[in-house]
Order: structure tokens, then C-alpha cells, then sequence
């Protein structure tokens, strides 16, 4: 995977007029919605090749543009224009997207429960260093995870775990030390284990054998494997809980100093800094 080169030299200056360039439209939707059609102005600066520059700007066939309102909803929207439908890209795809993702999650993992099963949150990282490529570290990931779930050793493993189903999120933040790319995994299990933290500890050993031999840093025992239990669902699920974790990971607020993909448009937006925006770009190139 190969990142490509961008000038983002004159980015700043032509960033700075954007947010302006919305007029006050913006200003008669709630503070987040006009902050999503500002940033998708700014990735459309950023990405001038991706389907996120016709987003809301073109019109999807010969037929008058309009503008229709659900009374279930109280929500204005349009009709008869193109949209991009990228999760990664586009900010205002990425919330209509992930958050309908969310619900079909939620409501599995519902199912789930009712039937006497349990759902766990695996996240899954290694070591990394600001010189780090980002294409590099997805690359090594791809082959870790592929290493972790494939074999003889991980089917006892997670047969024992009474594993019946997974569903994979790829997330990645930017910090102090580069590139962060992370698995958020839930784990569908036939009922609640009675040895979480040994299990933790299975799982922590063998991901860092598997970083091993994808010629990944290992990370330690501590921070490499983490196992969230049933408790953490119940708890969470009313503020997007585990199925935010998996489905709205670009688009949620950075924690502990990390700035997701979509931090990094929001700086970007309102300051018209070059170096956020050479980084929202090769996420966009390694992510897509």
C-alpha cells in the first residue's frame, strides 16, 4: 500500500475561505450538522478525486432538486442529489452511515443477550513510534489479525472461549507517537465466561506471537490485548457503548491526546493548518 504524494503547500490559504463559503446556511442546522457540511467542504479541498467532491453538489439525475421533511423525524433533507456514501471520507455519509450500522449492532446484540449469550469488546494494538508509515503498520496488522484468528492453535482457542461470532472494526488516531491503528472486535460467545482475565491472558500471549512473526513491535502484555466484559455493554450500549466503538471509531472525539481522521478535518477546518492536512490525506489514501 502506497501512500501518494499531495502538495499541500497552498492547502492553508484555500482551507481558510471554506467555512465562509457555506454562507449562513449552515447556521439554520444544529451546531454538529453545520459542522459536518463544513468539514465535508474541507475534505472535498483535500480529496479532489474521491466521490466526496460531488457530494450534495450534483445532481443525481435530470430531475429538479427538493427539499422533503419527515414529520416522524422533524427533519428537512434533500432530494435529487448525488451523495457519496463513503464512511471514511465524507463526514456527512460517515454519521448517516455508522450511525445506522449502530442500530443493526445494537439490535444483534440484543438477540444475542436475550438468548443467554454474551457479547465481549476485544481491542487488539501493537507498538508504534512517529516514523512509523501508516501504510506499513495496516499492512502489518492486516497480516497480525489474519495470524490471530487463522489456524488449528486459534480455532481450539476460541472454541474453548465458546466463540460463536466476531464483528471487526479497524480504527487508528494520530498522537505523540505517530500512527495508532487498533482492532475493536465484538466477540459473540455462546455464554459469559467464568475466567475473563485468564482468557485475557490467552488471548494477550498469542497476539503477541502473531505480532512476532508479521515483523510487528510487540507490545506487552499489558496494553497490546484488552477484554471488556458483558458489564461494559450494559453500562455503555445507551451512549453507543460497544457498538460505537466498532462502527463510529473515525468519527468520534480523540481520546487521552489522539485525534481521529475526523479531528484532524475539524482542525483543519478551523485553522488551515498544513500538516493536519497532509495527515487527513494519507489516511484517506491507506484507508479507502
Amino acid at each position: 500500500m502506497h501512500t501518494k504524494s499531495r502538495n499541500v503547500t497552498q492547502i492553508p490559504a484555500v482551507l481558510k475561505a471554506a467555512p465562509a463559503a457555506l454562507g449562513n446556511s449552515a447556521k439554520s442546522h444544529s451546531p454538529s450538522r453545520a459542522e459536518r457540511f463544513q468539514n465535508q467542504a474541507t475534505a472535498r479541498i483535500l480529496l479532489p478525486k474521491e466521490r466526496v467532491r460531488y457530494c450534495f453538489r450534483s445532481r443525481s439525475s435530470s430531475e429538479d432538486v427538493s427539499v422533503w421533511r419527515s414529520d416522524q423525524y422533524q427533519r428537512a433533507h434533500y432530494k435529487g442529489l448525488k451523495t457519496c456514501g463513503s464512511v471514511w471520507h465524507c463526514p456527512v455519509c460517515a454519521a448517516k452511515i455508522s450511525e445506522r450500522r449502530r442500530g443493526e449492532l445494537e439490535a444483534a446484540m440484543a438477540v444475542h443477550k436475550a438468548r443467554g449469550g454474551e457479547v465481549l469488546l476485544l481491542t487488539l494494538t501493537n507498538s508504534h513510534h512517529r516514523r512509523h508509515k501508516l501504510s506499513d503498520l495496516l499492512a502489518g496488522q492486516t497480516k497480525d489479525l489474519t495470524l490471530f484468528r487463522g489456524g488449528k492453535k486459534a480455532v481450539a482457542l476460541f472454541s474453548g472461549m465458546g466463540v460463536v461470532g466476531m464483528v471487526r472494526a479497524w480504527e487508528v488516531t494520530h498522537g505523540e507517537s505517530g500512527w495508532h491503528p487498533h482492532f475493536h472486535i465484538l466477540v459473540f460467545l455462546r455464554a459469559p465466561l467464568a475466567d475473563l482475565q485468564g482468557w485475557r491472558d490467552c488471548l494477550a500471549r498469542r497476539w503477541q506471537n502473531c505480532c512476532r512473526s508479521a515483523g510487528l513491535p510487540i507490545p506487552d502484555l499489558v496494553h497490546g490485548c484488552d477484554l471488556q466484559d458483558g458489564g461494559y455493554a450494559a453500562r455503555y450500549a445507551s451512549k453507543w457503548g460497544l457498538s460505537d466503538e466498532v462502527t463510529k471509531g473515525h468519527t468520534k472525539k480523540g481520546r487521552a491526546g489522539g485525534k481521529t481522521p475526523f479531528d484532524l478535518l475539524r482542525e483543519v477546518t478551523e485553522t488551515g493548518d498544513a500538516a493536519p492536512a497532509a495527515l487527513f490525506q494519507e489516511y484517506a489514501v491507506c484507508f479507502k
